[in-house]
């Protein structure tokens, strides 16, 4: 099945979200916790008791969103996954608020990710994450807006990954927005995960701009995805990553009002080898946002289908399409449903892009990506892709 209905691309936005089912967050305090703001959004209890009968056992979920007014759904079956075999369930309580439910995945910590999706240059963000309404289910809060700031309704995808050693990589978020200059800290261990010996670490070196620090991993054969994180219009991208001895370093930038750039917390996720989700699926640095048609970059790319486990491109490819801003990666081999693909920006400026749609091309999938600058003007980009599905592929 195509994600493009009767031929016609909705004005589509792309965010994990999840936010309360009855009272509207503003702001999230620089300090405040994923899981303690799900929870004052809900008061459904204290954060001391939701941790106390949380799992750390693995887990991942993801949704396509097509809610645009006040309600809730069940997601679409055929781009929804949850491994923990529930439902999920996405509800919008107002304006641009969005609260996405994952039964029987409640648990400390994790990771979210969110792009937007379809032909609109709105974007969303994650708000918060933690038990929701049920003390077994997951929720994931998200706020989406245009590019001026304003609350938007719209269609997202979003991903919450957590992780117990079972693949190589890291995960964070970054929970001081402001803190001193040139200082590293470790953010909260409780939403943190490294497959290495040592937590990651985050130093702001100006405003809206943060390194972080992923000890004892090679930047080689790896992947990086960032959004912001809080109920403001901020947005955050990738600048880079690269080798520092015997670690990787990641460069972040994250950007308010008028393309400025801001202060920001973010949840960051680095893949290294293969998906997390131990499914089907691949990524790629689309490096190259002017060509029709090229191949991704080896050293950070890689391939999981069921007809070649564990293999790396060449296979996947990329290429810019016309008009300005649009692109394509094509994963071999791949189903189009029963999946889902995240994107995030790339460079140092203040460009962002979503998912357009993906697709079934022959025996392949071919993920769509639109890219913009900081008005919602289309833009050539460089991203970083994944797409992933929910068969399982044969470990190495």
């Amino acid at each position: 099945m195509s994600m493009l209905k009767n031929g016609i691309l909705a004005v589509l936005v792309s965010s994990f979200a999840s936010l309360a089912a009855t009272v509207a967050v503003g702001c999230v305090a620089d300090t405040q916790d994923p899981e303690a703001a799900a929870l004052s959004e809900e008061d459904t209890g204290s954060a001391e008791e939701a941790m106390l009968s949380s799992s750390s056992t693995q887990g991942f979920g993801w949704v396509w969103s097509t809610l645009t007014s006040v309600g809730t759904i069940n997601a679409n079956a055929s781009y929804s996954y949850n491994s923990a075999g529930g439902t999920n369930t996405i509800t919008n309580t107002g304006t641009g608020i969005y609260y996405v439910d994952f039964p029987n995945l409640a648990g400390a910590g994790g990771n979210v990710q969110v792009a937007s999706y379809g032909s609109g240059s709105d974007r969303c963000k994650v708000a918060s994450w933690g038990t929701g309404a049920l003390a077994t289910t997951l929720r994931v809060n998200v706020r989406c807006h245009t590019v001026g700031g304003a609350p938007v309704n719209t269609y997202f995808v979003a991903l919450y990954s957590r992780e117990n050693n079972s693949y190589g990589g890291a995960y964070l978020w970054n929970d001081q927005a402001s803190a001193s200059l040139n200082a590293p800290y470790t953010p909260s261990t409780t939403y943190q995960y490294t497959s290495g010996s040592q937590y990651s670490t985050i130093t702001r070196v100006n405003t809206g701009r943060y390194t972080v620090r992923v000890p004892g991993m090679s930047a080689t054969g790896s992947t990086v995805h960032v959004t912001a994180y809080g109920g403001g219009m901020e947005y955050c991208n990738v600048s880079g990553w690269t080798q520092s001895g015997a670690d990787t370093v990641i460069d972040v930038g994250c950007w308010g009002a008028a393309g400025a750039s801001a202060d920001s917390l973010f949840s960051l996720s680095y893949h290294l080898g293969m998906p997390s989700t131990g499914r089907v699926g691949g990524f790629a640095w689309a490096s190259d946002p002017v060509s029709s048609s090229y191949t991704p970059p080896a050293s950070y790319t890689r391939l999981y289908n069921t007809l070649q486990p564990c293999y790396f491109g060449p296979g996947i490819s990329a290429g810019h399409n016309a008009p300005v801003g649009s692109h394509f990666v094509r994963y071999p081999n791949m189903l189009s449903y029963n999946s889902t693909a995240m994107v995030t920006a790339y460079g140092y400026g203040n460009q962002y892009c979503k998912v357009s749609y993906w697709t079934g091309v022959g025996s392949d999938t071919q993920v769509n990506v639109q890219c913009y600058d900081y008005l919602g003007n289309p833009v050539n980009s460089q991203f970083t892709n994944t797409y992933l599905g929910a068969e399982m592929f044969t470990p190495c």
